[in-house]
C-alpha cells in the first residue's frame, strides 16, 4: 500500500483507481513467489537440523548426500514446472495457469507436515520446485500484460522483491518455529491466494491473441479501474492504448490464419534479436554469484570473526537482498532498465572483484589480519546491489521484449536455462571450489558481471515507459 502511495502521489486523481487495480492484481499474482522465496529459504536451517541427532523425522538423521539432493531437487522440479507452466499460459490462459501454481506448493508443505523420512522430503522439493517454475513463467507475463507502459517496470520487479521476502520468511521460520509448525506459514498465504486471486479476469493481451475481442475489452477496462462501467466509453488516454492494442493483434491474424506458433515467427529481425538479449540476461544472472554465494554466507561471516550465529547470518543476508530488491521496484521506471543493469552489473562486479582479491591472498597465505571486514562487506555488496537490477530485472524485460505470442514459449525456455544452472551450481559448486578455489569461483563471477554491463550497453534498447511497438521498432534499427 506504501509502494501504490509512493507511485500516485503524483498523478492526477483519475488515474488513482487505475494504479490501484494493476498493483492489487499484482500483490495477488506475487502470493506464489512469496511462496517459492519461503521453499528456497527454508532449506538452509532446516538441513543442518535434518542431519543432527534431534531429526525430527522418524527415519532419524539424513546423510550430506541426502542434504545436497533436498536443496538440488527443486531445480529438477523447476525445470518440469517451467515446462508444463509454460504450456498451461498458453492454451488456459494467464490467470487459471497461475491459480493451479498454488496445488502443488500446497501439496508440498503438507508433505513436510506428514514427513516421516526423507522420500517425503524429496517429493516435497519437487514439488515446490514445481510451482517455482510456474511461478518464473506466468507472474511475468501476467503482470507485464496487465500493466501500463509507466508502472510496468516497477510491477515487474516486484517478482524478485516478494521472492527475496519469502526468502527470508522462509530463514525466520525454518530457523525459530517449530519443523512441523513452520509448513502453517506457507498454506494460509496460499489459501488467501486463491481467495482473491479467482475474481481477476485473464488478461487483455491473451484475450486479444485468442480473439476475445469483447472480453479483452472488459478485462482491459477492469485494470484501467473501470471496472463498474463496462459499457461506458474509456478516456481518450486508455481507448488511445486498447486502440494500439488493437492494431498489434489484427497484424498478427492478418499475417496468421491461426493463433499457432510457426517458425517463421521467429525469423523476424526483432523477434530474434529479442530472444538472444533475453537468453544472454538470463544466463548472465545466474552466473552473477549470488544464489551460489549463499550457501557460504554463515561461513564467510564466521571467518570475519562475527558473533552472529549461521541462521542469523543467513537472515542478515536475506534482509540485504529485500533491501536491494525494494530499490529496484522503486527505481525501475526511474532510472531505466539499462542504467540499473549496468550499476548493478558494474558494482556487482566491484564487490566480487574486491573479496575475490582478499580470498587469494588468504588462500596463499598472506598476513590479511586486520582486513576480515573485506568480505563480509563485500558480500553484502553483492547481494545488495545484485538484486537491484541483475537478479530482478531479466524476466520483466524479457516479457517486454518478446511478442506476446511467443512469449510463453521463449519465458519457458529462459526458465529453463535457469533451472538447469542453478541445479549445476547448487549440486556441484563445492567440487568447483575444491577444483579452483572459492577465489577462482568469484573471479569467474567477477568476469561474467563486467561481462554483462557490455553487453547491456551495446544490445539492449531502454523500454522504459514504451509500449511493445515502440520497443520492436528500436529493435528493427
Amino acid at each position: 500500500m506504501l509502494a501504490l502511495l509512493y507511485y500516485s502521489s503524483a498523478w492526477p486523481a483519475e488515474m488513482t483507481w487505475s494504479v490501484f487495480y494493476q498493483f492489487y492484481a499484482c500483490l495477488c499474482a506475487n502470493c506464489v513467489g512469496i511462496i517459492y522465496g519461503i521453499t528456497i529459504g527454508w532449506a538452509s536451517p532446516s538441513i543442518p537440523l535434518l542431519q543432527s541427532e534431534n531429526s525430527p523425522l522418524l527415519s532419524g538423521p539424513i546423510t550430506e548426500e541426502q542434504g545436497s539432493w533436498i536443496n538440488s531437487i527443486m531445480c529438477v522440479g523447476g525445470l518440469a514446472g517451467t515446462v508444463f507452466f509454460g504450456w498451461m499460459g498458453d492454451y488456459f490462459g494467464r490467470k487459471w495457469s497461475l491459480y493451479l501454481v498454488a496445488f502443488p506448493q500446497i501439496a508440498s508443505y503438507l508433505l513436510i507436515l506428514i514427513a516421516l523420512d526423507v522420500e517425503y522430503l524429496y517429493i516435497s522439493r519437487f514439488l515446490g520446485g514445481f510451482g517455482g517454475g510456474g511461478v518464473f513463467v506466468l507472474v511475468p507475463l501476467f503482470v507485464t500484460e496487465i500493466a501500463e507502459d509507466h508502472i510496468r517496470g516497477a510491477l515487474g520487479a516486484c517478482l524478485i522483491l516478494v521472492v527475496n521476502f519469502g526468502l527470508f520468511v522462509g530463514l525466520t521460520i525454518g530457523g525459530y518455529l517449530e519443523f512441523f509448525l513452520a509448513p502453517l506459514v506457507p498454506i494460509g498465504i496460499l489459501v488467501i491466494f486463491l481467495i482473491l486471486f479467482q475474481f481477476l479476469p485473464e488478461t487483455p493481451q491473451y484475450l486479444l491473441m485468442r480473439r476475445r475481442k469483447e472480453d479483452a475489452e472488459k478485462s482491459f477496462k477492469f485494470y484501467r479501474g473501470f471496472r463498474k462501467c463496462y459499457n461506458d466509453e474509456l478516456p481518450e488516454k486508455y481507448s488511445k492504448e486498447f486502440s494500439t492494442l488493437l492494431k498489434v493483434f489484427d497484424r498478427s491474424s492478418t499475417e496468421e490464419n491461426d493463433s499457432g506458433v510457426h517458425w517463421k515467427d521467429f525469423c523476424v529481425k526483432s523477434t530474434r534479436l529479442a530472444i538472444i538479449i533475453s537468453f544472454f540476461l538470463v544466463m548472465l544472472a545466474c552466473c552473477c554469484g549470488t544464489f551460489a554465494l549463499i550457501n557460504y554466507a554463515a561461513s564467510i561471516f564466521e571467518d570475519a570473526g562475527s558473533s552472529l550465529q549461521p541462521n542469523d547470518a543467513a537472515i542478515v543476508v536475506g534482509v540485504i537482498q529485500v533491501i536491494g530488491s525494494l530499490l529496484s521496484y522503486l527505481l525501475a521506471d526511474r532510472a531505466g532498465r539499462r542504467v540499473l543493469l549496468m550499476g548493478s552489473a558494474f558494482g556487482t562486479g566491484l564487490c566480487h572483484a574486491t573479496m575475490g582479491v582478499y580470498l587469494y591472498l588468504k588462500y596463499h597465505d598472506y598476513n590479511c589480519d586486520g582486513f576480515e571486514w573485506i568480505p563480509v562487506v563485500a558480500l553484502s555488496g553483492v547481494m545488495l546491489i545484485s538484486a537491484v537490477g541483475i537478479v530482478a530485472l531479466p524476466f520483466p524485460i524479457m516479457a517486454e521484449l518478446v511478442p506476446t505470442k511467443l512469449r510463453s514459449i521463449v519465458v519457458s525456455g529462459a526458465a529453463a536455462i535457469t533451472w538447469i544452472v542453478s541445479f549445476l551450481l547448487v549440486k556441484y559448486f563445492n567440487d568447483f571450489v575444491e577444483l579452483i578455489g572459492l577465489h577462482g569461483c568469484i573471479g569467474f563471477f567477477t568476469v561474467c558481471c563486467f561481462l554483462e554491463v557490455f553487453f547491456v550497453a551495446f544490445m539492449l534498447p531502454e523500454t522504459k515507459g514504451k509500449n511493445f511497438e515502440e520497443i520492436v521498432n528500436l529493435l528493427s534499427r
